[in-house]
């Protein structure tokens, strides 16, 4: 019997035992969803899916992990919780799926949900696509957009966030975009223009190959403001924003902060967050704890600690991201040589022909200078 997935393994009562500590600088802090090697890849391979938590909740909080289609027998279907040591940072699914074709079921936008006991129910979605030539995104699994202006009646995108482009091939002519169940644009380029109903899951599929599970998921998401303005609530409109995220950060929505990639710190994503020892090298720290902090090699299914083959959906206008260093659609390519941090974007410190492509920046404002490679 076909159950939904949410109802197999969830509701789960999560014991939590950390507390965050405070630091001259801090990580994010929040819900994110992360996927291992989100573009289905060999058959029979396991998919895994963690929900993450770094803020210290209460032993009735709840968090759900939920599927959009495609739902498959809980025979397939392994549920456990995320932990470093005592500390307990979220939970997990893994997928397993035999036969020649379950790896399709596999594909999709998982919605994990966060319940605490005060406060707004929060989200993270995550995104698992199949693995197709044609419907190649390059690595890209979202997009943000801004607005024009920072009118309240604005209605048009900033023309040079709202395109997205698939590459070139002989079947090109045969890609559609879905969105809600609807038909919106055909061809291998969508142009957002207007900001009404631009925002959402768009499922790319190849005409006829769709109905097989032959798809990918695209997350696009509108922001209030043009990208250098935050929305006020306070005064319900768009205020200039006082700070410069770096380094891949990303200004949030509705505060003047910054969401920063992993292991780099707020406020403005400038330096590697810094634990316990000045002058230390950057850790890629997931959740932090008063014992042992989560970082990427204590997930199930994964002994990395560079977070090899890890999507990271952070959310916000952030989007979902290889973690810093690597890129692809499976997010296990290195960043291409004088490249660094999130989607290789960053270049090198002055006078380097290559660096660390993780690391490549100070763990605090007076550490010593970087060495090139």
């Amino acid at each position: 019997m076909k159950t939904p997935l949410s109802a197999l393994i969830f509701p789960l009562l999560l014991v939590v035992a950390f507390i965050s500590l405070s630091h001259a600088c801090s990580p994010n802090q929040g819900f994110y969803t992360i996927v291992r090697f989100p573009e289905v890849r060999s058959k029979g391979e396991s998919l895994y899916v963690y929900a993450i938590f770094t803020d210290e909740i209460s032993t009735e909080e709840k968090i759900s992990i939920d599927k959009d289609v495609n739902s498959f027998s809980s025979d397939f279907v392994e549920a456990g919780t995320v932990s470093s040591g005592e500390n307990l940072f979220g939970c997990y699914i893994k997928i397993n799926l035999p036969g020649s074709r379950s790896d399709q079921y596999k594909v999709g936008t998982y919605t994990a949900t966060f319940m605490p006991n005060n406060g707004p129910i929060q989200h993270s979605i995550a995104l698992v696509k199949s693995k197709s030539q044609i419907l190649n995104t390059r690595g890209l699994f979202s997009l943000t957009v801004y607005p024009a202006s920072g009118d309240r009646g604005e209605t048009r995108l900033d023309h040079s966030t709202r395109a997205i482009n698939l590459p070139w091939s002989p079947g090109c002519n045969k890609i559609r975009w879905i969105k809600d169940g609807r038909l919106v644009n055909t061809g291998r380029q969508l142009q957002l223009r207007k900001i009404k109903n631009a925002g959402g899951i768009y499922n790319i599929q190849q005409r006829s190959r769709g109905k097989r599970g032959i798809f990918v998921p695209f997350q696009v998401t509108v922001a209030s403001c043009p990208l250098d303005m935050y929305f006020n609530e306070g005064s319900n409109s768009c205020v200039n924003r006082g700070r410069i995220c770096r380094n891949g950060g990303v200004g949030r929505d509705k505060e003047d902060t910054c969401l920063c990639p992993i292991y780099l710190s707020e406020p403005t994503c400038s330096y590697g967050f810094l634990r316990g020892v000045f002058f230390q090298t950057p850790s890629f720290i997931l959740g932090l704890a008063t014992g042992e902090d989560l970082r990427c090699a204590n997930l199930p299914g994964t002994a990395d600690t560079t977070c090899k083959g890890l999507l990271f959906c952070l959310g916000d206008l952030f989007g979902c991201q290889c973690a810093p260093g690597w890129h692809g659609n499976s997010c296990d390519k290195l960043c291409p040589k004088g490249t660094w941090g999130t989607n290789c974007e960053q270049p090198c410190p002055a006078g380097c022909a290559d660096c660390n492509p993780f690391e490549s920046v100070n763990s605090f404002f007076n550490a010593p200078p970087l060495e090139c490679l």
